[in-house]
């Protein structure tokens, strides 16, 4: 019984130790809650923030190729309108040809 009493009394003087030197260090045991409840919440936003990141992210590449099937797209879009040109421009020139073969002036 004695040693355990020496050990209690040994855990008490320790602990109270401790709270001396967290208090010398300005760390009230209510500050040092309040610390551990900051710590909590910044734990909080930092988990928060990185599913905001990871979803723009995901966001980010998802609209990355969005951008390059449109740019695919839009070039498709003017080779096609450029044959078309093409051709426009053919049968322009085969209507002046004709006209002027048949003595009408273009």
């Amino acid at each position: 019984m004695s040693r355990q009493l020496h050990q209690l009394k040994a855990e008490n003087d320790s602990l109270v130790n401790e709270n001396n030197n967290l208090k010398a260090a300005g760390g009230d045991p209510k500050a040092v809650q309040e610390q551990a409840n900051m710590m909590k919440y910044l734990k909080s936003k930092v988990f928060h923030y990185e599913k905001a990141v990871e979803k723009l992210e995901k966001e980010r590449s998802e609209l990355s190729t969005k951008v390059v099937m449109g740019q695919e797209q839009l070039k498709s879009q003017e080779q096609h309108n450029m044959q078309i040109q093409t051709s426009l421009n053919r049968k322009v020139q085969d209507f002046k040809n004709r006209l002027a073969a048949l003595g009408v002036g273009v």
